[in-house]
C-alpha cells in the first residue's frame, strides 16, 4: 500500500506510525526517511488499521503530525483528512 504526505519544508526525515485500535496505542514508527511517498510494508489485513506521519528535524525533534489515514481491508474507510493519502 502507497502512503503519501504533504511536505513539510523543515523536515530532515519522517516516520509513519501504525495503529490497529482505532489510535489508542501506536507501534514504535516507521523512518521512511525524506521522501513524501511510501510502499508501507506489512499491513494486517483484518480490521481498521490507522496510520500518521511525523516530520522530525536534525536534531531528531516532531516538529510535525499529518492528520492520520484509515486502512481496512474489504470496507470503505472514512474520506481521508486532506494531507495524506492512501492508495
Amino acid at each position: 500500500m502507497n502512503l503519501s504526505w504533504d511536505v513539510e519544508p523543515t523536515a530532515t526525515g519522517y516516520k509513519i506510525y501504525q495503529s490497529v485500535d482505532l489510535g489508542q496505542t501506536w507501534d514504535q514508527g516507521l523512518d521512511v526517511g525524506n521522501v513524501i511517498e511510501v510502499l508501507y510494508p506489512d499491513i494486517p489485513d483484518t480490521g481498521i488499521v490507522m496510520f500518521r506521519a511525523s516530520a522530525y528535524n536534525e536534531h531528531g525533534e516532531a516538529i510535525r503530525y499529518t492528520a492520520g489515514v484509515w486502512y481496512c481491508g474489504d470496507c470503505t474507510p472514512p474520506e481521508t483528512p486532506s494531507g495524506f493519502g492512501i492508495q
